[in-house]
């Protein structure tokens, strides 16, 4: 069973890994990390034209026989053009006697292995598991397809919020159909590929920027997060998308910094896995704005560049959101301010063990380093993005019937999830551009 969910884990990155190869054109850390988010995207949008456009029950067959020719090209590309290269670069590059170092990165495995024993040790418990992701899971492997008869129980699916996306039961379904029966136990192995990959595209990013030791340090913050640890072995949304927005957030970045359309695209396609994963994927697209548009040299064109790529993965799901009238509310309608919300935001995030103490880390950095930030225009366009994002989401507990969320403490922690680690990113950094200043300034005599 374990070499068949390895098999079934692996087997997205034959047309991920090749995908990403083309966009980056060198094999490096950060490119495992797009395969891995590519794969599983495409993985997505091929079983949702399968299972709801052509309304048949999933066969991995299928899917098999349209990319595998596919992905038999995409590797022929990357040989030919001589893009593929393997090497053990990164076990070189690190320092062999620091012992920080090598502590920080073993407390990050040892996080893992005890993630693997909650694994292992407990099925799908938590609620909204129950009754959403996991649910829609169920009904596709023992249904095959979902009803489409809306006074059926297991109408699109069943369960709650018919209206969410489907990357999270379409991969969950991909699992157990490898498997060959529905096991909610050892598939939510994949949350825990979310949160190494997160902690992967954190250090890989942010190591030729801030150095070795900063990205690991942040890396081993990130990791060590009660939350997030908690997600990493249960199956909810948000993990997932937060390393979509954070992966789309990498990449909008490394296009400010050199103006490559392959990164553009990439980060759209990254914001297109967000959204198949979490309508919540609006707001954080909305904060990408100032980047996209202030950043820009040829607006028209860079606007078209990042829409495309976000839009056409999107297509299936729009139209048949649109065909089946489903929307993206998820709570009642009406508007309205709610003073009593922001009490216990505010307790989340500076008083309860959810991040730590991440929020005062931030908090003290921004103060210490705002000349600095308003002189970067990248790194103000990453605050500015911050900020924004977080009121976005601020907005849903205190001016919309979300409220309630926040006041009885079950998803407003979570909600903010991605913007916690895109934080990280963004510390990281303010972090390096501090250390460059001090490097690069003349040396004052005595």
């Amino acid at each position: 069973m374990i070499i068949k969910l390895l098999l079934a884990l692996l087997i997205p990155l034959i047309w991920g890994y090749p995908a990403a190869l083309l966009f980056l054109k060198k094999n490096q850390g950060l490119t495992l990390m797009a395969s891995f988010a590519l794969g599983w995207l495409i993985n997505t949008v091929g079983l949702f034209l399968i299972i709801f456009i052509l309304q048949k029950p999933a066969n991995t067959l299928i899917l098999y026989a349209i990319m595998l020719p596919i992905s038999i090209c995409l590797w022929g590309i990357c040989f030919k053009k001589k893009i593929i290269s393997f090497n053990n670069s990164l076990v070189k590059r690190m320092p062999r006697k620091n012992l920080i170092i090598w502590t920080l990165a073993f407390v990050i495995a040892v996080n893992s292995i005890f993630i693997i024993f909650n694994i292992l040790s407990r099925p799908t418990i938590a609620f909204d598991s129950v009754a959403m992701w996991s649910f829609k899971a169920k009904t596709l492997f023992y249904e095959g397809v979902p009803s489409f008869e809306n006074d059926d129980i297991l109408y699109l699916g069943g369960g709650g919020h018919i209206n969410y996306p489907w990357h999270i039961p379409l991969s969950l379904h991909w699992l157990n159909l490898h498997l060959g029966e529905f096991n909610d136990l050892e598939v939510n192995i994949i949350f825990l590929f979310y949160y190494m990959a997160s902690a992967g595209a954190i250090f890989f990013f942010l190591k030729p920027r801030a150095g070795i030791f900063s990205a690991l340090l942040l890396s081993f913050f990130m990791s060590s997060m009660p939350l997030l640890f908690y997600h990493a072995h249960n199956s909810y949304a948000d993990l997932p998308l937060s390393f979509y927005y954070l992966m789309s957030f990498i990449f909008m970045y490394k296009w400010l910094e050199g103006k490559k359309n392959a990164n553009l695209i990439l980060s759209g396609l990254f914001m297109a896995g967000a959204l198949w994963t979490k309508n919540t994927g609006i707001l954080l697209l909305i904060s990408f704005l100032p980047m996209l548009i202030v950043g820009s040299t040829k607006k028209l064109r860079d606007i078209l560049v990042y829409f495309s790529s976000l839009i056409l993965p999107l297509i299936p799901w729009i139209g048949f959101n649109y065909i089946f009238n489903l929307g993206i509310n998820d709570v009642q309608s009406g508007l309205g301010f709610h003073f009593e919300a922001i009490k216990n935001i505010l307790g989340m995030m500076f008083i309860g063990n959810n991040w730590n103490i991440w929020a005062y880390f931030l908090i003290l950095l921004l103060i210490l380093n705002i000349n600095k930030i308003i002189q970067d225009k990248k790194i103000l366009l990453s605050w500015t993005t911050l900020a924004i994002s977080s009121l976005l989401i601020l907005s849903i507990h205190i001016f919309t019937e979300g409220y309630v969320f926040a006041l009885n403490n079950q998803a407003s922690s979570r909600n903010f999830m991605p913007i916690i680690m895109v934080s990280i990113v963004i510390a990281g950094l303010t972090i390096a551009k501090n250390h460059q200043d001090s490097s690069t300034a003349p040396i004052r005599k005595i």
